[in-house]
Parts: C-alpha cells; sequence; structure tokens
C-alpha cells in the first residue's frame, strides 16, 4: 500500500471542516525538573503530541543510564531537527492566540542542546503544515544535509490542498525560496543538497530552490512503502510491496538500482524503516498477528547490506510505532504511543535491554542527534 496518505489524510488544521477540533496553548510550558540530570554521551529525543493536546512534550532520554533526563514543554503538533553537529535543537509547534479559539500561529523556536534553553522565540512560519495525531515517519520539517537550510512543509494559498513547500535560511531565518511542494511522500534532503522522494513506484529528485523535477528514477515491480537514505552517501534504501528491498544508487549516472532482495513475505510490511550510520545493516519492521495494515511491528528483522543475509531478529511486546538507531550502531530504539513505552534493544545479541514505561501520555517518535 502507497503511503501518500500520510500528506493527504484529513490535515489536522482549524479552519478544515471534518477534523477534530483543536486546543492549543499560547505559551509553552517548560518541563519541570527539580535537580539537572546528566544528559549523557548520546542523548535522544521522543516526541510526545499528548494525544493532540493544547501542550505537548519533546522528551530527553538518556540510553545509557536508561531514563529521562530532560525535555522541552512544547505546544500543538511538535516537529523537531537538530544541527549536524547536534548544537541546536529546532522545534515548530502551533497554538491558538486565545487558548480554544482565536486566530492560530505557527511558529518556530530554538533551542541550545545542551542547555535546553532557549535561543530563538517564536519566528513567524505561518501556514505550517501539521500532521493528525501522530508525527510522521519523516517530519514535515527538515534540515538540509549541511544545516544551512531549513525546509518546512505548508499548505497551499489559497487552496490548502496544494502543498507548498518553504526554505528558511537556517540562521537568519530570512525565506530562501517557496515552490509548491512535490506530490509524494518522504521528501528527504540528499548530500548534494537536492531533495528526494517518492510515489508510487517512481523516486523524484527534486531541486532545492525551484521544485522542479532534475530526474525520474523507476523502481521495477511493486510501489515504494518505506524509504531511507544513507548517511554517508546518495543511496536510497526502499522496501517495496511486493515485500521486496531495492536499493538505488542516486550517485550514478545514468541512476541506476544497485540491488533488490526479498522479504519472503506475503504480507506484514509496516512503514518502519531505518539504516545504521555506517550502512552495513538495514532494520526492518514486520507485522506477523495479520493485521494486514501499516501500522505497529511486532517484529523487526536486520538484515546484512553486503549479502542481504537476515542476521536476527529483535521480539516487541509492546509493538513499534517508530525505530531508530543509535549513532555508534549498538542500539536499537522502538516507541510506541498506546503502551506508553520507549525499549532499547541491543543490536548484537537482539535482545532487550530495558523497556521504559509510562513515558508521557503518547511518545510517537524517536530523533537520534547526528552526533
Amino acid at each position: 500500500m502507497m503511503k501518500t496518505w500520510f500528506v493527504f489524510l484529513c490535515l489536522n488544521v482549524w479552519s478544515l471542516s471534518g477534523c477534530a477540533s483543536v486546543q492549543t496553548a499560547p505559551e509553552p510550558i517548560r518541563v519541570p525538573t527539580a535537580t539537572p540530570l546528566p544528559r549523557g554521551n548520546r542523548p535522544i529525543y521522543v516526541i510526545d503530541p499528548n494525544n493532540g493536546a493544547m501542550t505537548s512534550t519533546i522528551w530527553t532520554v538518556d540510553p545509557d543510564s536508561q531514563r529521562v533526563v530532560g525535555g522541552i514543554g512544547t505546544r500543538h503538533t511538535p516537529e523537531i531537527a537538530i544541527s549536524p553537529d547536534g548544537a541546536r535543537v529546532y522545534v515548530a509547534d502551533s497554538y491558538l492566540a486565545k487558548v480554544i479559539r482565536g486566530e492560530p500561529h505557527d511558529v518556530l523556536s530554538v533551542y541550545d542542546a545542551a542547555t535546553e534553553q532557549l535561543l530563538h522565540d517564536d519566528i513567524d512560519i505561518r501556514g505550517r503544515l501539521l500532521y493528525k495525531l501522530y508525527p510522521n515517519p519523516q517530519p514535515f520539517m527538515f534540515l538540509s544535509r549541511d544545516g544551512k537550510r531549513l525546509f518546512i512543509g505548508k499548505y497551499g494559498d489559497p487552496d490548502i490542498h496544494t502543498l507548498r513547500m518553504t526554505i528558511l535560511d537556517a540562521e537568519t531565518f530570512k525565506t530562501l525560496a517557496e515552490f509548491r511542494s512535490p506530490s509524494c511522500f518522504d521528501i528527504v534532503p540528499l548530500l548534494n543538497g537536492r531533495l528526494v522522494c517518492a510515489h508510487n513506484a517512481t523516486v523524484f529528485v527534486v531541486d532545492p530552490i525551484t521544485g522542479a523535477t532534475i530526474d525520474e528514477i523507476a523502481v521495477p515491480g511493486s510501489n515504494i512503502v518505506a524509504m531511507t537514505l544513507a548517511s554517508t552517501r546518495d543511496w536510497l534504501y526502499c522496501v517495496l510491496g511486493d515485500a521486496r528491498i531495492a536499493v538505488i544508487d542516486l550517485a550514478s549516472s545514468p541512476r541506476m538500482v544497485a540491488s533488490q532482495v526479498s522479504l519472503g513475505l506475503r504480507s506484514g510490511l509496516t512503514h518502519l524503516l531505518v539504516l545504521s550510520q555506517n550502512q552495513e545493516r538495514l532494520y526492518v519492521g514486520i507485522d506477523t498477528t495479520g493485521s494486514g495494515s501499516l501500522g505497529t511491528a511486532n517484529e523487526i528483522w536486520a538484515f546484512d547490506t553486503s549479502n542481504w543475509s537476515r542476521v536476527g531478529i529483535f521480539k516487541l511486546d509492546d509493538g513499534a510505532f517508530h525505530i531508530a538507531i543509535s549513532h555508534d550502531g549498538t542500539q536499537l530504539y522502538s516507541v510506541n504511543p498506546f503502551q506508553k513505552s520507549f525499549s532499547i534493544f541491543d543490536t548484537r545479541t537482539f535482545q532487550g535491554i530495558v523497556v521504559l514505561h509510562d513515558l508521557g501520555e503518547t511518545p510517537a517518535h524517536i530523533v537520534v542527534p547526528p552526533r
């Protein structure tokens, strides 16, 4: 099943009829910390949209001490992006001027990652594209690979369904460009500054200033269900609807499908897909319960990308709504908003290390800083 529903389902904006009413606060609430806790060497972030309530939280978790060590209080439907050096956290959220009514405001704030202190407050990004209840696997807001440009998805104007992409200077927040957003899912930045996304069985390379399509790559076989990009080269890893993995070398000329492998499944695909930083392992979320939807996964399959052998399976008692991998590749993280849990697994033994229960209200998305 194609994932275009991530963009085109009933998007959560106050002016749209038929969507749930939104209650958001005019000011974010800071997460109280009586005594500052050591953040550890590799803190990660968990976005908790709090069931779409007026306030929400971005939790800071230290996976080594296995505890929450901080948090940033946010408003409605928060998204974050982290600078390549890990020093700054960009937070987008929204609120209504009179708490439960009034003019909607979409804003951007910037925090110091080490101290969680506010550096820039409430930069206007009117018309920000909002997710419905839970964050998408690939956020609507993201940074270029060099951290110099901030891309923000927006609703169309005057037609809200004609979505836009706005590009801001990540230092000055001046608008550099704006164009009609590509009609595809999971838009991600390449190393050369261009963008890449997919629709059905086609991958599109897009100019980051004009939005014009530079190249199209047809993927043999079925539609693309999920995709992820390598961190050190422009190789795109895709899970296809016919249960195959395809790897596309976007740096080659002409573009080529570098390899393909069958997962040996008839059903059970999910949107969960993550690649280790060294590109040696690919992790694929599988639902063996027979639910037949692109929802949570009860197993994560690990593949060696050198020969595509399956090297292990993670068994998840709570199921995974979103997954991520540690920067050094030694830990796999999963989160479940329905169980309010965050799990840490050892990628060498494929065994669980710990499950943090009662992490906020609906922890739904994990962000691992680049460094």
